[in-house]
């Protein structure tokens, strides 16, 4: 089978972790046998000066002229074209020029790549380049559907209306979570629910293993690269509990909140200590914040890591923190849960489906008193925590291997029944 995956959202040589829960579901769909290759749009900004803006257009026009070739990213080929945004090119004309952009190429990609299906990641902004690339060569169209929170392309009607038009030309609709799914259909009831099934995002089980760090004592020979390691030992340092926060230091994050928080429980917890791995354009105002709250001395501040750094920094840690008002799903727990570390976690969506028991962690209220108690309580719950159980739990029900057979399962029967005639 051949499927050409759309998404805006895929990692670059300049931004390694920009959609890398996209390149990983492709990877582990190529690893399965199916042929994906990956066309991603990435944002031309223009100026809000007429000349300058209109120069940026003709050297995109010329750039248009170019014969269409495939690059590889990490073993995946990938067509990179570039869309126009800012300055005239407004918020919700941005699917129309996204997808005239991708029209160029589609001739070449199809005479070169006979593709058996579309996949698209976001209805708003790669659905319609989707469903054209679909009509094409009449096929059918499946939508993963990642925004979060989902009212920033249904509130406003005219990005309302590109999301519907998508939602209802898709064979199969896939929302990441059980939350996101409630929040499609209560938005958009003219969208069929029987079309929207829950498939969660993936983990890399093989990567994400607590047996190749070696920030944990004894783990050479607990099992190496194991799928289901026998015992994973706490953090190497007893002296201090670590919770560790990794993502982007913007609103939707609520890291303001956590910071109260835990400033409200580090004084009854002296051992306990925050790891804030991320930047952002909040960065600034929550380092203030910090010293405002007296808590600077207890609280670090890590640049963006890489997977390979963020693995390490939770090989590190005691447990996770997911602060955020809304996530769709929140692909940071569960890499969390298969290096064995609990997560702490809001009730804002996605963590509902993983955060599942007590075993696995806490999930709290969206409010500082929520993450005061959830600090708190995980602090004094360590020493009992298994470790093992809750990387066997990611194993089982996250691991890429496991996704990408479902979704090659989805995609025979979306073609078997296309060819029938049965949507």
């Amino acid at each position: 089978m051949k499927v050409l995956v759309i998404s805006n959202m895929y990692p670059t040589e300049e931004n390694p972790v920009g959609g890398i829960f996209v390149h990983e579901q492709v990877k582990a769909l190529r690893r399965f046998g199916i042929d994906v290759r990956v066309a991603t749009g990435k944002p031309l900004w223009l100026s809000r000066h007429p000349h300058r803006a209109a120069m940026r257009v003709l050297r995109d026009l010329a750039d248009r002229r170019r014969s269409f070739q495939w690059t590889g990213y990490d073993g995946v080929p990938v067509a990179t074209f570039s869309y126009f945004a800012g300055g005239f090119a407004r918020p919700f004309l941005r699917p129309w020029f996204y997808a005239n952009s991708l029209r160029r190429w589609l001739p070449s990609i199809a005479a070169g790549f006979d593709y058996d299906l579309v996949h698209a990641h976001t209805a708003f902004l790669d659905g319609r380049a989707a469903a054209g690339a679909a009509r094409l060569r009449n096929v059918p169209l499946a939508l993963t559907e990642h925004t979060g929170p989902f009212s920033l392309v249904t509130d406003d009607p005219r990005m309302r209306r590109h999301t519907v038009f998508v939602m209802n030309a898709a064979d199969q609709i896939i929302a990441v979570s059980s939350a996101l799914r409630g929040e499609i259909e209560g938005r958009l009831p003219e969208i069929d629910p029987r079309k929207i099934i829950v498939l969660p995002n993936g983990v890399d089980c093989e990567f994400f293993d607590p047996c190749l760090c070696p920030n944990r004592a004894g783990l050479a020979t607990a099992g190496t690269n194991s799928k289901s390691s026998e015992a994973i030992p706490t953090a190497h340092d007893t002296e201090t509990i670590t919770a560790l926060w990794v993502g982007h230091l913007v609103e939707v994050k609520r890291v303001d909140r956590l910071l109260d928080a835990f400033a409200m429980v580090a004084p009854h917890v002296p051992r306990l200590r925050l790891r804030l791995v991320g930047s952002g354009v909040l960065e600034a105002a929550l380092k203030r914040m910090a010293g405002e709250l007296q808590v600077a001395d207890e609280v670090t501040f890590v640049p963006t890591r890489d997977r390979a750094g963020v693995r390490a920094e939770m090989a590190s840690a005691d447990f996770l923190v997911i602060s955020s008002e809304v996530e769709t799903f929140g692909v940071v727990g569960i890499e969390a849960m298969a290096m064995g570390l609990p997560v702490v976690a809001t009730n804002c969506g996605g963590p509902r489906d993983y955060v599942t028991g007590s075993d696995i962690g806490e999930l709290v209220d969206s409010s500082t008193e929520g993450l005061a108690a959830g600090l708190r309580n995980m602090a004094a719950r360590l020493p009992g925590i298994d470790r093992a159980k809750i990387r066997r739990q990611a194993v089982t029900n996250f691991d890429f291997g496991l996704l990408a057979r479902r979704l090659g399962e989805l995609y025979s029967d979306l073609v078997g029944r296309h060819a029938t005639g049965h949507r």
